[in-house]
């Protein structure tokens, strides 16, 4: 195991915040924000006793559950890099997909503003002869024709009622 002792202080520096102090290759702790505001507080020391275990070659030999994990996780990785690359080919489709719509749609825009332009003339010559329509009927129909209506009808009536007589 490595042992690692530290020891640290604080300093308050000129701006009210605690800065921590770092030790120099001496073994002092230096104040980080204060040049030359060093004061040998204490020395780091590392224990190297018992590194010589670690550096055995069959330390670190895996296991079988650390291989079985391992190669699982390859065929994993393998797996989720296929899926990838169909939704890469997926969403290169879609895109040419897209594209192909957009020309679609930038050629059919000038053919719909021409075609709303004519319905918009249509409409409003329609209107126009509805007015001129409105205008010639309610001149041919005015009240001295009224007469000439009630006769009419007084005659059509006549006839229907001959022919019902005449079926019956």
């Amino acid at each position: 195991m490595i042992y690692i002792t530290w020891m640290i202080t604080f300093s308050l520096c000129a701006a009210r915040v605690l800065r921590p102090q770092r030790p120099t290759a001496g073994g002092t702790l230096v104040g980080m924000g204060k040049p030359g505001a060093g004061k040998s507080l204490g020395e780091v020391r590392i224990d190297m006793s018992n590194f010589s275990d670690h550096q055995d070659p069959g330390y670190y030999e895996p296991t079988d559950e650390a291989n079985k994990f391992r190669s699982d996780w390859v065929v994993a990785k393998k797996r989720q890099d296929r899926q990838l690359d169909n939704i890469g080919r997926g969403v290169d489709e879609l895109k040419e997909v897209a594209k192909a719509q957009e020309d679609a749609l930038n050629r059919g825009n000038p053919i719909l503003d021409a075609l709303d332009e004519r319905v918009d003339t249509a409409t409003q010559e329609l209107k126009n002869n509805n007015v001129k329509l409105k205008d010639l009927v309610t001149s041919l129909r005015s009240t001295r024709n009224f007469c000439i209506d009630v006769i009419l009808v007084c005659v059509l009536l006549g006839i229907g009622a001959y022919i019902y007589n005449m079926a019956k």
